[in-house]
């Protein structure tokens, strides 16, 4: 199952911000081999585009948990407003710096949405998937 990352910002500083992150998470073992930038088509005249998301391909295991805190932790290497979209099958999730400033536990309430999501998406698809934490249970 893929999820889709996703910067929210209007900064020109961030153009890169797509590379960057991509960079920080393949520095993460669970995460290494499963990451791929994807681009849209450039339009007539023009001669390519900047990345236009990223895609993490997570299966079964702790890569959701990963993904979720280390894209926490590069929102606070960044020190600026920032936020990142998830798209998790149909959900959608909004890491968002300021509220990580403001609410420590958002981290955990976040990752916990994050399984969730990936969990009915999985379903939706078919997939067999599990509950993180609990080999024994099917999701």
């Amino acid at each position: 199952m893929d999820i889709l990352v996703t910067p929210i910002t209007a900064d020109p500083r961030d153009a890169d911000a797509l590379a960057d992150i991509a960079a920080w998470l393949r520095l993460e073992d669970e995460l290494r081999g499963r990451i791929d930038l994807r681009s849209a088509p450039p339009r007539p005249g023009e001669m390519g585009s900047l990345w236009e998301v990223l895609v993490v391909a997570a299966g079964a295991g702790g890569a959701v948990t990963v993904l979720v805190q280390s894209l926490f932790g590069w929102l606070q290497s960044k020190r600026r407003d920032l936020s990142i979209r998830l798209t998790i099958g149909g959900d959608e999730l909004v890491l968002d710096a300021k509220q990580l400033n403001a609410d420590p536990a958002a981290v955990l309430r976040l990752t916990t949405a994050a399984i969730e999501a990936m969990q009915r998406a999985q379903q939706a698809h078919g997939a067999p998937g599990r509950i993180e934490g609990r080999p024994d249970a099917a999701g």
